[in-house]
Formats: C-alpha cells, sequence, structure tokens
C-alpha cells in the first residue's frame, strides 16, 4: 500500500467528518465545532485578518489537516506490523487526533472543550467528528 492513499483517504475522511459536523455547526456555528474555529484561527493569525473573514481558508486548512494525517495514518500502517484491524486503529488515531485538538485548540482560541467557555456540544461534536474520521481513515485504508 503506498502512503499516498493514506492522503486521499485522509480527505473522503474529512469529507465525512465535515458532513457530520455540518448540521452541528448550522445550529451553532463555530461555537459547536471547535476544529473548525481553531482552523480560522490558526489563518487568520498568519493573515492578520478577522476569524470571520477566513471560512473558505478554514475549510481548506482542514482538509490539509486530515489529509496528512491520512498520509501519516497510511505510512504508519506501511511500516508497522500490526496484527489488529485497521479499523480499530483508525478510531483511535481519530481519537488520538482529537486529543490533540483539545490540547491546542484553548490557546489558540480561547474556547475549550473543558471549562469556561465552552460547552457540551464541543465535546459531542469533537468526539463524534473525530470517530468518523477515524473509522471512514481505517475502513478505507483497509479495504485499498
Amino acid at each position: 500500500m503506498s502512503p499516498l492513499l493514506g492522503l486521499y483517504a485522509g480527505i473522503i475522511a474529512t469529507l465525512g467528518m465535515s458532513l457530520v459536523e455540518y448540521p452541528i455547526w448550522r445550529r451553532w456555528g463555530l461555537a459547536g465545532v471547535a476544529e473548525w474555529r481553531l482552523n480560522q484561527a490558526i489563518v487568520a493569525r498568519f493573515s492578520r485578518k478577522p476569524e470571520e473573514e477566513m471560512v473558505v481558508e478554514g475549510v481548506l486548512l482542514h482538509f490539509a489537516h486530515g489529509a496528512i494525517a491520512g498520509l501519516i495514518f497510511g505510512w504508519a500502517l506501511m511500516l508497522l506490523p500490526l496484527m489488529v484491524s485497521p479499523i480499530l486503529l483508525g478510531l483511535l488515531f481519530g481519537m488520538l487526533l482529537w486529543v490533540i485538538s483539545v490540547a491546542i485548540t484553548k490557546p489558540i482560541t480561547g474556547t475549550g472543550v473543558f471549562g469556561k467557555p465552552s460547552t457540551s456540544i464541543l465535546l459531542v461534536s469533537g468526539i463524534v467528528g473525530h470517530l468518523v474520521y477515524g473509522l471512514l481513515l481505517g475502513t478505507l485504508l483497509g479495504i485499498l
């Protein structure tokens, strides 16, 4: 398997994750989807423009992160002799990415999943979104 397949699977998995998070974003805006806000905040810092103007750029960065994570996961599956299902590994990898996003969200955006200001929807959307990402990534790379 080529790690490049991981990149493509990462893009598809990010699309699936985004489709799950989209209704949450429609209802609660960026306050409901921490990683979307995180990506907009990152782009805004580099461009020195307001976060509100960085919607498209934030989404593109979200997909770039998903592609790079998929590439890393595909590379790891190729190099490491694992006796565990790629689907299970994908779910675990998705949760690892969620933990990383939680760790960096508050310092960059000033909001977080734990502690004020936060909402339980951030917790739910983040966990569910990253589980969907991991499930799709593991499934796709398991069959390719």
